[in-house]
């Protein structure tokens, strides 16, 4: 019986081994897998930023950058959509095109700036060996932030008008077509359509001001049930047919407003039959 236990015990402490075995292992790669993840927003933005850098030698060498700048560009959007590793792999494409294009250039001679060469020699084969940082061949001054990239692709207020004219879309739904704030967005669509990003960028901003300014609409008076004629707040009769306007019942007892059909007072409970 003893011998039985045993058997028993040593058993079931090793499906508890093997069971503990694989949560760790498991819970190890969630981690590992979570911290991958994390990691990719900056891989994305440093293959980007490499890449412009080495493209901005190849081109000043006069090396083809054409379709390394299409699949930079491409890149951009991707890790702006938040396609972190489809923006890698794009990178790396571009890099690929980049090492094309320097092994087409002529060599230059001994003592001549080799930055290019380096560069073209130099550049990763796999995205896991992206630097953090660009390479240090760069010259001081020639990598741009991406707002000044976007500054330099884009006509200037572009972008501005383009947000602002989202912003006020959303803010204006459903609001009057009559109304001077949807005249001021409908005029600011047709500048942006003109070209004209100054001009909607201003009026698109006012839109939104327009329809929080605008004065609510009066309520409608109530008519006389007589005559039709208007009654203003605290008339008691009819300026043009003399109808008086029924007074609300009140409790004799505590002077509670009371409805016609009401059998006992709201506030003191007396009988108002």
């Amino acid at each position: 019986m003893a011998e039985h236990t045993t058997i028993i015990v040593a058993v079931l402490l090793v499906i508890l081994g093997v069971v503990l075995y694989l949560e760790v292992r498991y819970l190890r790669s969630r981690r590992e897998a979570k911290e991958a993840r994390g990691l990719l927003p900056d891989r994305a933005h440093n293959a980007v930023t490499t890449t412009r850098a080495i493209l901005q030698l190849v081109s000043r060498r006069g090396g083809d950058v054409s379709e390394a700048r299409d699949l930079l560009k491409e890149a951009d959007m991707a890790r702006k959509r938040g396609n972190y590793r489809v923006s890698i792999q794009l990178a790396d494409k571009a890099k690929s095109s980049l090492r094309s294009s320097m092994g087409k250039l002529p060599k230059e001679p001994e003592g001549a700036s080799s930055s290019g060469s380096e560069a073209a020699e130099g550049l990763p084969m796999e995205s896991n060996d992206l630097p953090e940082e660009a390479p240090e061949e760069v010259p001081p001054g020639e990598l741009r932030t991406t707002k000044e990239v976007l500054v330099e692709e884009f006509p200037e207020h572009y972008l501005q008008a383009k947000f602002s004219l989202n912003t006020a879309r959303e803010r204006l739904k459903g609001a009057d077509p009559a109304s001077e704030a949807r005249d001021l967005l409908d005029r600011s669509e047709r500048a942006f359509e003109r070209e004209d990003y100054e001009g909607a960028l201003t009026l698109a901003r006012k839109a939104p001001q327009a329809s929080a300014t605008a004065a609510p609409a009066e309520a409608a008076s109530p008519a006389c049930p007589e005559c039709g004629a208007p009654l203003r707040e605290g008339d008691q009769f009819c300026r043009k047919c003399g109808y008086r306007k029924p007074q609300p019942a009140a409790c004799p007892k505590c002077g509670k407003e009371a409805r016609a059909d009401d059998a006992f007072c709201r506030g003191c409970g007396a009988s108002l039959g």
